[in-house]
């Protein structure tokens, strides 16, 4: 079984990537990591698979998906069949404190290129010049626009921002931190570069959120 197979399944049931890790008990960002083939799915993962997506309102039940699964492989060729995964390539920027999102990048702030599968929002990939307690120096991240309710705890982020007052915006990148809050739960990020206060995601200034999806290692 692989990762497309499992948000194959997903969708047959039409459930969110929130709603289908929470039945699963794994964060929003462990289920995208399975998704898109970067982490492995364990005998745990199936178990749970098995047992929670068994009830009346999952048709198919996860056993029923499995066993047609199973049954189109047996009958295939697989080994013959080209990889249908589509991909994008992006250049990698060298990041910069005081970049913004709003203007176009210089071409001297290139470093090389990326392919990542092709994401389902915009994206756009940095080289951090700097080590952090949350990334190595000369560490890549590929940043996918996503919505404010998909920030999860831990992920590293990317806000554009526009401050009270000012004309232009500011962007800079951090690391989300969730907690409960009297209506769900709420999500404030920890500026890393540059460093900052710490701000929650519904802030008026926040114009637009992007999270990691990719992260790798420029060799330079």
């Amino acid at each position: 079984m692989t990762g497309a197979d499992i948000r194959r399944y997903r969708k047959a049931i039409s459930q969110t990537q929130i709603r289908f890790a929470e039945r699963l008990g794994i964060s929003q960002a462990a289920l995208s990591m399975i998704e898109q083939g970067r982490t492995a799915i364990s005998d745990e993962h199936l178990r749970r698979l098995t047992e929670r997506f068994d009830a009346p309102e999952y048709r198919p039940a996860f056993r029923e998906f499995l066993r047609k699964l199973e049954a189109s492989r047996a009958e295939s060729q697989a080994a013959l069949d080209t990889p249908r995964s589509r991909y994008l390539t992006l250049t990698v920027w060298a990041w910069e404190e005081g970049i913004d999102l709003s203007r176009a990048m210089s071409p001297e702030q290139a470093v090389e290129l990326m392919t990542i599968r092709t994401p389902d929002e915009p994206a756009i990939a940095f080289a951090m010049p700097k080590k952090s307690q949350f990334w190595a120096e000369g560490e890549v991240f590929a940043f996918e626009r996503c919505a404010r309710e998909d920030v999860r705890d831990g992920d590293v982020c990317m806000v554009q921002v526009r401050p009270p007052r000012a004309r232009a915006t500011r962007t800079m990148i951090g690391v989300a931190h969730s907690a409960p809050a009297k209506r769900g739960r709420s999500v404030q990020i920890e500026p890393v570069s540059p460093p900052g206060p710490i701000f929650p995601v519904e802030d008026e200034s926040v114009i637009g959120v992007f999270r990691a999806v990719y992260r790798g290692r420029y060799l330079g």
